[in-house]
């Protein structure tokens, strides 16, 4: 145990070192953290109690009830999703993690019944699944803990470049996430100084839209009574990328020495934004997220989390075929 707990400080210490340079490996230190956190916390709670049994079946039971909590939320979540924002593919994906759940809990007494041949093979099947799920909610996990942190503004310097990325309009006008977006910037804009700031929104124009996004977001920000003179639009981008890789262009550009950047975005998508600031080596820029209807954040920060995945995919990748290779030769050997 000393040496999980030598680990943990060690890890620490790197995500540290990394929160500072937004990097993506950051998710990954996060999860492991996590992950010996709590062996660390469930052996030294049972060991405080001498191992009783009593002890031991209500933590066990804590953590069953915490789980049906979160499992009804999602399903709650999604109904509410659903009723809202209609039956799109894309969202499902907190149906499908609270379904994924349900049926390991499902098998779980099943799994454990290993007095015949087909059992065992249930329950390495089932241990297979388990292991598959503890990985990847760790990571959704760590992207969570990740986006609440860059969704606040932690620094009091004054801000130079307000950039507002754009997320799509409906029936050619803002809509009420790209509003709060834009709103999340002008919240720090009115607590700045006087010195001259610019808003720089970025967003073109997609294939059902009459127009590009950041004309839209520029009106917007006229009506809050910005001058017109310090708003920038970008008008090429498609996607966060183009949104970012624009807008440095633009930002180089100007008649600005090393000119502090905040990036403003959603809540749900701020990390993803930071980790491609990051990889387009932004210089001095910082975030913030502004809040999202819960039942719209679930689903739409689990979309940003597989976003996410891919950019990693080989590493991931990886991961899955040491776990399939060790899933058939268990089954093959048993």
């Amino acid at each position: 145990m000393y040496i999980l707990l030598l680990a943990v400080f060690i890890l620490l210490g790197i995500a540290y070192l990394l929160f500072k340079a937004n990097s993506r490996l950051n998710i990954y230190c996060t999860s492991i953290i996590i992950v010996l956190m709590y062996i660390l916390v469930s052996y030294y709670l049972n060991r405080l109690f001498d191992f009783n049994l009593m002890v031991l079946s209500s933590y066990l039971l804590l953590s069953m009830l915490v789980i049906i909590a979160f499992i009804l939320y999602l399903f709650w979540d999604s109904k509410k999703l659903l009723k809202n924002e209609g039956s799109r593919l894309t969202n499902y994906l907190s149906l499908s993690l609270a379904m994924w759940i349900v049926i390991l809990i499902a098998l779980f007494p099943v799994s454990f019944i290993v007095n015949n041949d087909v059992s065992k093979y249930i329950f390495v099947t089932y241990l297979f699944t388990t292991l598959i799920f503890t990985y990847f909610f760790g990571l959704i996990l760590s992207c969570w803990l990740l986006a609440i942190f860059y969704s606040t503004l932690n620094s009091n310097k004054s801000i130079d470049i307000f950039l507002v990325l754009g997320s799509g309009l409906i029936n050619n006008k803002v809509t009420p996430l790209l509003a709060s977006r834009i709103n999340a910037g002008l919240e720090i804009y009115q607590k700045q100084n006087n010195k001259q700031h610019l808003f720089l929104v970025s967003g073109g124009q997609g294939d059902d839209e009459l127009r590009p996004e950041s004309v839209a977001m520029k009106e917007y920000l006229v009506d809050k009574g910005i001058v017109e003179d310090e708003i920038i639009c970008e008008q090429q981008s498609k996607t966060t990328y183009e949104n970012l890789y624009f807008s440095k262009e633009m930002i180089e550009n100007l008649p600005l020495n090393k000119p502090n950047i905040l990036i403003c975005t959603n809540d749900f998508h701020i990390l993803r934004a930071m980790f491609l600031a990051k990889k387009l080596h932004f210089k001095n820029f910082y975030s913030v997220g502004s809040k999202t209807k819960s039942y719209f954040f679930t689903n739409a920060f689990i979309r940003e989390v597989i976003a996410i995945i891919k950019m990693d995919w080989w590493f991931h990748l990886v991961i899955m075929l040491a776990s399939i290779a060790w899933y058939i030769l268990t089954m093959v050997n048993i």
